[in-house]
């Protein structure tokens, strides 16, 4: 059996997990979604792999899902990506490690509490006119707040229920120009890209705010800066997805998906069959 795991709040997997799951199906190997709270010893018993490609809300509540990870380790159940690739993930300080080893991000500033005498100084100390606050921890654009250094003189700026810490970064225009660009990476390879264009006058690139999706054909120099970027992690992957903008001075990275990424696969059959491929050969069918 082979185990996508989805959440309680959203249990039925999306329409690219269901082909997934058609298409193993169609090899001969049985594969299931389940909620990742949901998952018992026998789930465990069964599984050969578990993939958490849906497990949408493990930023609400991520203690529990560490402790979840370490549950399936302890059956002996793999996972993919590995649990110490998606603990590294879950907290977008991982970007600062990132731009040490020499990958260029979008610059990081790390803070504690989302406090606007602490985020007003690192707009003077960094000296940007205007910034995108994000959970250290968090998905699909929730708790992500843009603010001028005008605006945080009277900013009363939102609290997650749990706090992970923030990251702090200069707002890129590129976003609004030109849209993200998510390169998705397959068994540790190049597989295909899409543009996220954000909706009129908005500026998040996240499904929840109409995000335009389009299959996009990134340049070679693209595709090499974003494999490089995978080859500083601390194991291979999977699946991955490396999202960034396009600028004057090229790619630049803005976050790593390494846990629940959308794969878009329901743009490109073939990605399909190709991330089929590497799982039957993973359980040993090939």
């Amino acid at each position: 059996m082979i185990t996508f795991t989805t959440c309680k709040r959203w249990p039925l997997p999306g329409k690219a997990l269901q082909l997934v799951c058609q298409a193993l199906e169609a090899r001969g190997l049985a594969a299931d979604c389940v909620p990742w709270q949901e998952m018992n010893h026998q789930h465990f018993a069964q599984s050969k792999v578990i993939l958490p490609l849906a497990a949408w809300d493990y930023s609400e509540f991520p203690e529990a899902f560490v402790q979840w990870l370490s549950e399936v380790a302890e059956q002996g159940v793999s996972v993919l990506n590995a649990p110490e690739l998606i603990q590294w993930n879950m907290n977008k300080r991982y970007l600062l490690e990132l731009a040490d080893k020499g990958v260029h991000t979008i610059p990081t500033r790390l803070i504690k509490t989302a406090d606007p005498a602490e985020l007003k100084a690192v707009l003077s100390d960094c000296g940007w006119d205007e910034v995108v606050l994000k959970p250290a921890c968090g998905q699909s654009g929730n708790g992500v707040q843009r603010y001028s250094a005008e605006a945080l003189s009277q900013a009363r700026l939102s609290q997650p229920s749990f706090n992970q810490g923030w990251i702090v970064q200069p707002f890129m225009p590129e976003i609004q120009q030109i849209g993200e660009v998510s390169l998705c990476f397959l068994w540790g390879e190049y597989s295909h890209a899409v543009r996220r264009m954000p909706a009129t006058g908005e500026w998040r690139a996240n499904s929840q705010y109409n995000v335009a999706v389009s299959l996009f054909t990134p340049d070679a120099d693209t595709i090499t800066t974003a494999s490089n970027i995978l080859q500083q992690l601390p194991s291979a992957t999977a699946y991955a997805r490396v999202d960034g903008l396009l600028t004057n001075e090229g790619f630049v990275l803005s976050e790593l998906e390494l846990i629940e990424p959308a794969l878009f696969l329901d743009l490109t059959p073939v990605a399909v069959e190709k991330f089929c491929s590497g799982l039957a050969y993973f359980v040993g069918q090939t």
